[in-house]
């Protein structure tokens, strides 16, 4: 690899992974192999004045960089390598287009990119000049308006969608496929389906969260600054509360298994016997010594 510090990876629909270092510079992996400017000839056509800092693939498979700056690159289908000229204002992310193209969005509005002309489309209303507060993805942007809130815009016609209410100790915001958002804190991880009214589930590890990923299993897995890689296969918690006749709520002191069975026992000379039958939980009987 050029350095020994990866900012960010990208996986294409050809099977490459492209990977971002901290140098000024970038490569990618395929079948078994680094390809660096090097040994590529493609790569060695980027003129890169900063970092890499995101990846966007279009639907025709074309791949747009975006540099920590004012320059986008497009690496094109056929080779071709394209440099735009340089944006006015500074890049905040790039996204595929839904129709076709990419998305770019800037300090100052969201331009689309197709057939190598940039063309405004929104304004951008708000405060923060950080990439990683202000994502965008092919259906939606957000935009931080004031510490520790956010609006979500629609991108189908600039409209507000909702706004994202947190503490303002975010570490790092992203669109996770078309309908998740993540946000990152030093400590937990809030993550906003926009699909359901943006309900919140919420996540907590004791670490600076870096960034969340869900794989074709739907495991989710959460990076962490300094305490590694937390995979989590299931999100689904149940629970359950025992009471005595009279609705006095009991505490369970252990639980065990005894084949079908669950044993538990509780406050008050209590065991209750449970069985799963799908997800659900059934009492079958209990016993008062």
């Amino acid at each position: 690899l050029p350095d020994n510090e990866v900012l960010n990876l990208f996986a294409d629909s050809k099977g490459r992974v492209w990977i971002m270092p901290f140098r000024i510079s970038l490569c990618y992996y395929y079948k078994g192999r680094i390809y660096t400017k090097e040994n590529d000839s493609v790569l060695r056509k980027l003129n890169l004045t900063n970092n890499v800092y995101n990846i966007a693939e279009d639907k025709e498979g074309n791949i747009l960089l975006q540099e920590d700056g004012h320059f986008v690159h497009e690496v094109r289908l056929d080779g071709t390598v394209l440099t735009y000229p340089k944006v006015d204002d500074k890049l905040l992310g790039i996204s595929q287009h839904p129709e076709k193209g990419f998305w770019v969005k800037t300090t100052e509005s969201v331009l689309w990119l197709k057939e190598g002309v940039l063309k405004k489309q929104f304004l951008n209303k708000g405060f923060s000049l950080h990439p990683l507060h202000s994502p965008i993805s092919p259906t939606h942007h957000i935009t931080r308006i004031a510490y520790g809130k956010s609006i979500l815009v629609s991108l189908k016609d600039g409209s507000l969608t909702d706004s994202l209410t947190y503490e303002p100790d975010v570490v790092h915001t992203s669109f996770i496929g078309d309908s998740l958002i993540y946000v990152g804190r030093r400590d937990w991880i809030d993550v906003f389906d926009i699909n359901d009214n943006l309900s919140k589930r919420v996540f907590v590890l004791n670490a600076p969260m870096q960034c969340m990923f869900i794989d074709s299993e739907n495991n989710r897995w959460f990076c962490t600054g300094g305490k590694g890689v937390f995979r989590l296969n299931s999100q689904q918690v149940k629970n359950r509360k025992f009471v005595r006749p009279m609705g006095e709520e009991l505490g369970v002191q252990v639980i065990f298994n005894d084949g079908p069975h669950f044993i538990l026992g509780a406050e008050r000379n209590r065991i209750f016997f449970l069985e799963f039958d799908g997800d659900k939980m059934i009492e079958k009987t209990s016993l008062n010594l």
